[in-house]
């Protein structure tokens, strides 16, 4: 049996959390794997007891699998402000789980950036890593640059779930949308997922087009872009065509995926992302900004359509070709399968239960 120590986010709204629990749902399907979670409780505590607590209650030469975002492991207070440096205990964290613990250390590396010379410090104790899980080839390449070992990494897709599907009509209906087509913006609200670029052409669109804003602001600094696309709406004469779902409980996704017709990712940065696996896992013709983490899904899988990032008449002229393109439609449905298949929580707990057993 092989037990693994599993931190991560838990039970909470949180992009981490949701992921972590489809993969601790597939992993406790394997009979020779014990996966124990340690949940992140204090994303934002100055001291450090937390995050050694987590540490002390993992046992001598086992597996710790951790998911990384450098805002989930608190931050060091000592630090003068005006430095403008960051640290976290993930320093602290991976220095005793390996040469106290006698762990092999697992990373799922969901965000990193270099701003300073403590993320290059940070960098250095996440190489203690023996293996460093990322999503796409981008945030490899860019770790390796600046000193990651490459025999560590192993590029794995984020996990799709299974799509849920109902009669459209039926669910439109539902929604008070009959007759009408719908686009969709799915995950939380942020200033880099372009919310704003699509309320901005949306008039240019047949009045019958209505945009979905599927997602509320996670915390408190996006809320104030959230008001400010209401505002917007509202300027623009919008109101009856920008629809604001905020938060939606899981029971109710399905029903908002079969409603959309098209899904827009218009984002101007993204390492990965949980709700475009799942906007896919739906079979839902898809358009993205040309970004390198969407180039490849759609060099590898043909799944996905592509604008110029940051360019609304491109973006217009793709939703208009899209809409009217039923035979474009249903080639991408089709893809959308193929990557459904090859993606899936059960194909990615696969992978991860094998970088487990070679560790031990």
């Amino acid at each position: 049996m092989i037990h693994v120590n599993f931190i991560t986010t838990w039970n909470i709204k949180c992009g981490i959390a949701t992921y972590s629990n489809f993969l601790v749902d597939e992993l406790q399907n394997f009979k020779d794997l014990e996966i124990e979670v340690l949940p992140i409780t204090q994303q934002n505590s100055k001291s450090p007891i937390p995050f050694l607590k987590m540490v002390q209650s993992t046992g001598r030469s086992e597996i710790t699998h951790i998911q990384y975002q450098p805002g989930l492991f608190g931050f060091v207070p000592y630090i003068p402000r005006f430095i403008n440096w960051f640290i976290n205990y993930i320093p602290l964290m991976m220095f005793l789980l390996k040469f106290w613990k006698r762990n092999k250390v697992v990373l799922t590396v969901h965000e990193f950036v270099i701003e300073s010379i403590m993320d290059r410090l940070t960098l250095k104790f996440l190489n203690l890593s023996d293996r460093i899980i990322v999503h796409n080839r981008e945030m490899a390449e860019f770790m390796i640059k600046n000193g990651s070992p490459a025999e560590k990494f192993v590029l794995m897709p984020h996990g799709t779930p299974e799509g849920i599907f109902l009669d459209k009509e039926d669910v439109k209906r539902k929604l008070g949308l009959s007759n009408k087509k719908v686009l969709t913006i799915f995950g939380f609200v942020h200033k880099n997922k372009g919310h704003d670029m699509v309320i901005e052409i949306l008039n240019s669109l047949d009045e019958d087009t209505v945009l979905l804003v599927a997602g509320e602001a996670r915390i408190a600094e996006h809320k104030e872009y959230y008001n400010f696309l209401k505002h917007r709406t509202s300027e623009l004469g919008l109101d009856n065509r920008v629809i604001f779902l905020d938060y939606i409980k899981d029971e109710d996704l399905p029903v908002v995926f079969n409603a959309t017709d098209i899904a827009l990712f218009p984002y101007k940065w993204i390492i990965t992302s949980g709700s475009f696996h799942m906007t896919l896992s739906y079979n839902i013709p898809t358009i993205a900004s040309d970004l390198d983490y969407f180039r490849d899904m759609k060099e590898r899988y043909e799944c996905l359509e592509l604008f110029d990032t940051g360019n609304k008449e491109d973006l217009l002229e793709k939703i208009k070709d899209l809409l009217n393109n039923r035979t474009k439609q249903e080639h991408l449905k089709m893809n959308c399968r193929k990557f459904y298949k090859e993606t899936s929580w059960k194909a990615v707990a696969e992978k991860t239960a094998e970088i487990y057993s070679d560790l031990v």
